[in-house]
C-alpha cells in the first residue's frame, strides 16, 4: 500500500509484538484521520481512552493547530500511539493508506476507522469490535440511520444512489455504502487492491466495499449513532462537484469491472456477490433447483416458494408484465426464476383461457353474490350478450370481475401451492434420510 508519510519517531520504537498484545485479543488497532479538526478533536479524542485500543492519527495536511493536538495526545501514550502527519492534503485515501500500512508493519490484523470531525460516537466502537470477533473475514460497517436528526438531503440522496450502484456492481446489499466507521480485515484488503490504485479522496470507502463484493467476501452492517452539526458550525471538506464528478467516474469503472468473468459467485446468507455475469448464471443455473429441492430446510423452503410464487402468477392477472413481475420476485425473495417462470408459464394458451375464464366466474360470483349453481349464471351471461348494454359497460364488467376473481383465486392457488410444495419435499426428504440409513444389524 504506497503511501508517503512522516511517522514520529517516540512511537515507531515500540515492538509490534507489544503493541498487539497490549491492545486486545482481536489484534485491531484505531485509525483517525484528521484534516482541519483542532476544534473537535479537544473534545473527540478524550472519548477514545475509555476504548482502550492503540491508535493511527494522521495528520492529513492541516493548515490549523490539529498536528499540535495529536502530538499532545500522543505523548500522552507514545507506546501506544501513533502520528502519520502529511506535508500537505492528500485526502481522506491516502490518509486511510499511509494507517494501514503503519498497522501491517506494527502486526495489527484489523484497523478500526472513526473519523474525527464530531460525528461518530466513540460508544460504538464496542459494538464494532464484537461483530468483527463473531465474523472476522467481513468488512464490518458500521450504518448510520437515514432517520437521524440533521442528516443532510443531499447527503441521503447520495447515500441511496451509491448503495444501489454498489449493489449492482458487486451484490453487496448495505444501508451506508459511505460510512466512515469501519473494520476493516488488512490482509483480505491487502489482497483486492485494483491495479490501477485506489479511489482517492472520500471514493475509497464505497469503492472497497464493491471490490470486495467482487472477489466474494461480504460485509456486515451494524448500527451506529451520528451526530450532524449545524450549517452554522458543521466543517465539512467534500467538494460537492469534484468529489462528485470523482464518484460518477470511480461508479463507472466499477462497472465496467463488474461485467468482466470474475471468480465464481459467492453466496453470503441470501446475497449473492460477484461479477454480474457470475451472478446471472448463478441465479439461472438449472442445476440449483435441484441443490434447493434437496437442500437444508431453508433451501427446500425457497424451492416451494418458488412453485407457490409461480402459481400465483398463473393465475394473477397480470398478462404483459408477467414475466418482469416473475424475475423481480425472484430477486426479493430469493427465489429460483426459472422456477417461478415454469410455474407461471401454464397461464399460456389454451389454458389461459380457462384461467381467465374460471377467474371471472370466480369474481361474478364474489362480487354479485350469486350461488354456485347454474342458475345464477344468468346475470354473468346477459353481460356477455351483444344486445343488453353498450359495449364499453360490458368490457368494464367483466374487466372487473376478471380482475376481482384473478388475484383471489391467485392468493388461493399459491397459499395451497406452497403448503402442497412444503409436505411433499418434507416427506421426500425423510424418505431420503430413511434410504440412506443402514438397516440395524440383527441381534
Amino acid at each position: 500500500m504506497p503511501a508517503a508519510r512522516r511517522v514520529h519517531s517516540l512511537s515507531v520504537t515500540a515492538p509490534a509484538s507489544q503493541v498487539a498484545s497490549t491492545a486486545d485479543s482481536h489484534r485491531t488497532v484505531l485509525v483517525a484521520p484528521s484534516y482541519n479538526h483542532a476544534p473537535a478533536l479537544a473534545a473527540f479524542l478524550p472519548s477514545l481512552d475509555a476504548c482502550d485500543l492503540p491508535c493511527i492519527a494522521i495528520d492529513d495536511g492541516s493548515t490549523d493547530q490539529t498536528s499540535a493536538v495529536l502530538a499532545a495526545w500522543r505523548d500522552q501514550q507514545p507506546s501506544r500511539r501513533w502520528l502519520i502527519t502529511h506535508d500537505r492534503n492528500r485526502g481522506k485515501a491516502a490518509a486511510l493508506l499511509a494507517a494501514f500500512e503503519l498497522a501491517c508493519e506494527k502486526g495489527f490484523k484489523y484497523a478500526l476507522t472513526i473519523d474525527t470531525d464530531g460525528q461518530h460516537d466513540a460508544r460504538d466502537i464496542a459494538g464494532l469490535l464484537a461483530a468483527s470477533r463473531h465474523e472476522p473475514h467481513l468488512l464490518i460497517i458500521g450504518a448510520r440511520s437515514v432517520r437521524t436528526r440533521g442528516y443532510p438531503l443531499r447527503s441521503r440522496v447520495g447515500r441511496a444512489i451509491s448503495n444501489a450502484l454498489v449493489w449492482l456492481a458487486s451484490g453487496q446489499r448495505v444501508q451506508d455504502s459511505q460510512s466512515g466507521m469501519r473494520v476493516y480485515p488488512l490482509d483480505t484488503l491487502a489482497c483486492v487492491t485494483p491495479p490501477r490504485g485506489w479511489a482517492p479522496r472520500y471514493g475509497f470507502e464505497t469503492e472497497v466495499l464493491t471490490r470486495l463484493g467482487l472477489q466474494g467476501v461480504g460485509c456486515r452492517e451494524t448500527p451506529i449513532r451520528c451526530i450532524y452539526q449545524s450549517r452554522d458550525t458543521a466543517r465539512s471538506h467534500f467538494r460537492v462537484f469534484a468529489d462528485s464528478w470523482r464518484a460518477i467516474t470511480m461508479h463507472a469503472r466499477l462497472l465496467a469491472a463488474a461485467h468482466a468473468w470474475g471468480h465464481p459467485a459467492h453466496q453470503h446468507g441470501d446475497t449473492l456477490l460477484g461479477t454480474i455475469p457470475r451472478r446471472l448464471l448463478w441465479w439461472f443455473a438449472p442445476m440449483r433447483i435441484v441443490r434447493m429441492a434437496r437442500g437444508d430446510e431453508r433451501e427446500r423452503r425457497a424451492f416451494a416458494a418458488s412453485v407457490a410464487w409461480g402459481a400465483f402468477m398463473a393465475i394473477a392477472p397480470l398478462y404483459g408484465v408477467k414475466t418482469v413481475v416473475c424475475l423481480w420476485l425472484s430477486r426479493r425473495f430469493a427465489l429460483h426464476p426459472l422456477v417461478v417462470i415454469a410455474v407461471s408459464s401454464i397461464s399460456s394458451p389454451p389454458m389461459g383461457f380457462v384461467i381467465v375464464a374460471a377467474s371471472i366466474m370466480l369474481g361474478h360470483m364474489l362480487l354479485e353474490r350469486t350461488g354456485p349453481d347454474a342458475e345464477h349464471w344468468s346475470t354473468l351471461l346477459t353481460t356477455i350478450r351483444s344486445d343488453i348494454g353498450s359495449l364499453p359497460t360490458r368490457v368494464q364488467g367483466l374487466f372487473v370481475e376478471w380482475l376481482v376473481g384473478g388475484f383471489i383465486a391467485a392468493i388461493i392457488v399459491g397459499l395451497l401451492t406452497y403448503v402442497i410444495s412444503r409436505v411433499a419435499l418434507r416427506s421426500s426428504r425423510r424418505q431420503a434420510l430413511t434410504s440412506a440409513t443402514p438397516p440395524c444389524p440383527p441381534t
